[in-house]
């Protein structure tokens, strides 16, 4: 890779937030974070659906909004995403059709997103 597109990535991800500078592929087998620029092999992880051990729920404080998260793992890798990820509406679905009713409670969200400003973290799944 040539300076020219090592700084043009670089550039993309030191001018977008934080929350948003990873991606992430959700399929019924596995899900997995990656950077936005693509470049698997620097920072990716991935955790397979049926060896998920457990699921954090939690929220964090952008001082005038809140971002919703989860931590997915399989006690060796974690694969956190949030709720600006374009991805979202794929992993609360694949969550739902994998773990259905083992996900307590079973209003988590609302849960998480209230009171606002506070972290209110909470395991939503717990393997037995």
């Amino acid at each position: 890779m040539g300076f020219a597109s090592w700084a043009m990535r670089r550039h993309k991800i030191a001018n977008t937030p934080w929350w948003l500078q990873q991606k992430c592929d959700c399929t019924t087998e596995l899900i997995r974070i990656y950077p936005i620029d693509g470049d698997y092999d620097v920072t990716s992880a991935s955790v397979s659906w049926n060896q998920v051990t457990s699921i954090v729920a939690f929220k964090v404080d952008l001082l005038t909004t809140d971002l919703i998260c989860c931590a997915i793992t399989d006690g060796r890798e974690i694969v956190t995403v949030n709720e600006e990820m374009s991805e979202w509406p794929s992993v609360m679905t694949t969550l739902n059709s994998m773990f259905g009713s083992a996900i307590q409670p079973p209003d988590w969200y609302a849960q998480v997103m209230m009171p606002a400003f506070a972290e209110n973290r909470m395991a939503i799944y717990v393997r037995s």
